[in-house]
């Protein structure tokens, strides 16, 4: 029976038992209020327990390792749409960090609406929905939230997409989701160097893993190392891909992965600890309300974790498996035979 059938029961039994409270015999004031409340304690206790429960089922558990997990963007929950299957937001499954809702954002748009996602049903060789991205773009209104990821803490992200031909005007900037830093983003910061970090396809359909530490403004130099993936994917076919940046101080490696948890490819980056990253996007590489889509992704995402830490080669290798099995992935990328960071 649904709960709200016992909130009404409870309600029921509260009212007449003050219905009978208006009698005008005080005689009939007390015991029948009694009798009715006694029939009725066993309903009333229970429907308030029921009160104290959330009125929707349950949430399907987290299907990939929570320890460090900071986001978990689901396409199967946590996605709420208009009448025409557009994005009104998608909420983070990790319950309790900063960043919560991912929402579009329409400043800069020339066309009112036409930078929000939609999202697909499961049909076909997609078991599973997905976000589909046109130059499209979902943002976080968190300032901090994922400041510390590269100011030493590390990360660790993996997005489950597959990739269209990219559009987008700014070349082999096609980017899945980032935090870089607008110049005249709110909060301030260093300002104008752009600093975050970021998943981006290359138009030959490549990925890389960026990170810029905000000492200066470079593309692809010493503070801002762009780690590009050996393997090109392949067009509208699923795939896990991944970066990582490493925890501490000083100089860590930044990698990307493509499939497998062996790294691809591997480059340095200075840490900052001052480093001022700004809202995460999805869909794009910034808030960039100067020109959205610009800089934006064409394709379908069903899956962004990320974690506040550098995963160790066994973790890698779980969340790998357990991403690529939940998703029946075909690992089709080629075996490295060498690691690159060593």
């Amino acid at each position: 029976m649904p709960s709200h059938y016992f909130h009404v029961s409870a309600f029921a039994a509260v009212s007449v038992a003050r219905t009978d409270h208006t009698s005008a015999s005080p005689h009939l004031r007390t015991k029948p209020d009694f009798r009715i409340t006694q029939a009725l304690l066993p309903t009333l206790v229970l429907a308030l327990a029921l009160a104290c429960l959330p009125s929707h089922a349950a949430p399907t558990p987290i299907s990939v390792p929570v320890k460090n997990l900071v986001l978990d963007l689901d396409a199967s929950a946590g996605v709420e749409t208009d009448s025409q299957g557009r994005v009104l937001s998608w909420t983070n499954r990790v319950h309790g960090f900063p960043a919560q809702k991912f929402v579009p954002n329409d400043k800069g748009r020339k066309v009112p609406g036409s930078g929000i996602p939609s999202l697909l049903k499961a049909e076909g060789d997609r078991k599973f929905p997905a976000v589909l991205f046109r130059q499209q773009e979902l943002i976080n209104d968190q300032e901090d939230a994922f400041d510390a990821l590269i100011q030493g803490k590390g990360h660790t992200w993996y997005a489950v997409v597959a990739v269209y031909d990219q559009n987008s005007v700014r070349k082999n900037t096609h980017a899945i989701f980032g935090n870089l830093r607008n110049s005249t983003a709110a909060g301030g910061g260093t300002g104008g160097h752009y600093e975050g970090f970021w998943g981006v396809m290359h138009n030959d359909r490549r990925v890389y893993a960026g990170v810029r530490n905000g000492t200066n403004f470079e593309r692809n130099g010493p503070n801002n190392p762009e780690v590009l993936s050996r393997t090109a994917v392949e067009k509208f076919r699923y795939y896990v891909v991944a970066g990582r940046m490493g925890s501490g101080s000083g100089t860590v490696a930044v990698e990307v992965f493509v499939n497998q948890p062996v790294a691809e490819n591997a480059s340095t980056v200075p840490v900052n600890p001052k480093a001022d990253p700004s809202r995460m996007a999805i869909g794009q590489e910034r808030d960039a309300t100067n020109h959205p889509g610009d800089e934006s992704f064409d394709g379908e995402l069903a899956r962004l974790v990320i974690y506040d830490r550098a995963h160790n080669a066994a973790e890698m290798a779980a969340t790998f498996e357990t991403l690529i099995k939940h998703y029946g992935i075909k690992p089709t990328a080629p075996e490295v035979k060498t690691d690159p960071a060593k």
